[in-house]
């Protein structure tokens, strides 16, 4: 049982640490950097991370507590706020009020690709789990059936994980892109066409 929980404790750590990781490696294109280096990176933001990661679910379900509508509408308006931190530097508060800035304008574009890309491949791969989660029902006792749910999610988790958050920071940055453009800001080139991200 304790192998058990600590494996679990060792799963959260890591799913923590690793969008961290995952988005200041998506970001150095042209100047890639080795592991240890962007875990050193993430591990150096942890609290801001945790901070705004807090600040960010408090406001969505402040907004879920007044209603459904007004809990979805928050959640994505503020669901740029952690990549503002780890690639601005813009903490706390200020990272949430930032994201907001960027979706201002463009909310249903960043809502049906936020959501419809994740129902597209959540729905199917929640059918898939609950099908091996039955067939091994079948042939597992109830503690290794337990275990193997566990072994399961994980590994889904690890696999589809990178790809969500590779695939949000191309919707922030093109949504960056463009309030830059709006704005007047410089940038460095103009935003690229993306096939489901731009709009």
């Amino acid at each position: 049982l304790f192998q058990i929980d600590f494996i679990i404790l060792l799963y959260i750590l890591s799913s923590i640490l690793s969008p961290l990781e995952i988005v200041l490696a998506i970001n150095s294109d042209n100047n890639p950097l080795g592991f240890s280096a962007y875990y050193k990176m993430g591990t150096k933001k942890f609290f801001p991370y945790l901070w705004v990661a807090i600040l960010t679910g408090l406001v969505a379900i402040g907004g879920f507590l007044l209603f459904i509508i007004p809990g979805i509408f928050l959640a994505i308006t503020v669901s740029f706020s952690v990549y503002v931190l780890l690639l601005e530097d813009v903490r706390g508060m200020d990272a949430l009020t930032k994201s907001a800035s960027y979706i201002r304008g463009r909310w249903w574009a960043v809502f049906v690709r936020s959501i419809g890309v994740a129902a597209l491949i959540g729905i199917p791969l929640f059918i898939l789990v609950i099908i091996i989660l039955f067939v091994l029902g079948l042939m597992l006792p109830k503690e290794l059936l337990t275990v193997a749910n566990y072994g399961i999610n994980a590994i889904f988790g690890v696999l589809l994980t990178p790809l969500f958050i590779v695939y949000q920071f191309l919707i922030y940055r093109y949504s960056k892109e463009l309030y830059n453009k709006n704005t007047g800001a410089v940038m460095s080139a103009p935003p690229k066409k993306w096939p489901f991200i731009a709009a």
